[in-house]
């Protein structure tokens, strides 16, 4: 995507698997957009403060950061709580980040919240998985992929030993086991829970 198609009332989704480069995508777009006249804001839920990667790299929580160490500083932003964008929303910004929206609980609400930012003439760009764990839809992003005007999708490497094929599944794993269908969708975490899986390597306990 090049910045220039962010024109006033538009929203562009960056969707796919795990280390797929999401993240390192909308940070370069905000990174390209510092150099512009546009005014931009870039936010993040509070509940992603990754330990293992903001310490490696020396980030503060405020900071969105890759797997590769790309960062970028952004407004957190309370994930039980869409309405939080709103009230620290500067009223200038023209172009709306939002990473992670998969992991904001309630997700209607968030949509909801979007759909208006855009027709009151705002461009927004969305991150977040497309699948969750089980391999399912991961709502809201279905819902925001119907209504965008752009979207991009990403996908990493099977993290299987010789595999080699595109990982297009996170594979959650408790205890170094695949986590049931039945445990809860949102869980934040790096390499130490969650891993990249093709359809072949993806395994769900208990799903029907």
């Amino acid at each position: 995507m090049n910045i220039d198609i962010l024109h006033s009332g538009s929203l562009h989704i960056i969707t796919g698997g795990m280390k797929g480069r999401k993240t390192p995508q909308l940070i370069h777009y905000f990174d390209q957009l510092k150099y512009t006249s546009r005014n931009a804001q870039l936010f993040k839920p509070k509940c992603d403060y990754r330990p293992e990667l903001h310490e490696r790299y020396g980030l503060p929580e405020n900071y969105l950061v890759s797997r590769t160490g790309m960062s970028f500083p952004a407004t957190i932003i309370d994930d039980e709580n869409p309405t939080d964008l709103l009230k620290k929303l500067d009223p200038q910004a023209q172009i709306i980040g939002l990473d992670e929206i998969t992991l904001f609980k309630k997700s209607d609400e968030l949509v909801f919240i979007i759909l208006e930012l855009i027709k009151s003439g705002k461009s927004i760009i969305g991150s977040g998985l497309d699948k969750n764990f089980r391999g399912e839809p991961f709502e809201p992003m279905p819902t925001l992929m119907a209504y965008a005007t752009t979207v991009e999708k990403y996908f990493g490497i099977c993290d299987v030993d010789g595999c080699n094929r595109m990982g297009e599944y996170p594979q959650r794993l408790i205890g170094g086991e695949p986590a049931d269908y039945n445990s809860d969708i949102i869980m934040v975490g790096a390499s130490e829970s969650y891993e990249n899986r093709c359809l072949k390597h993806h395994e769900v306990p208990g799903k029907k």
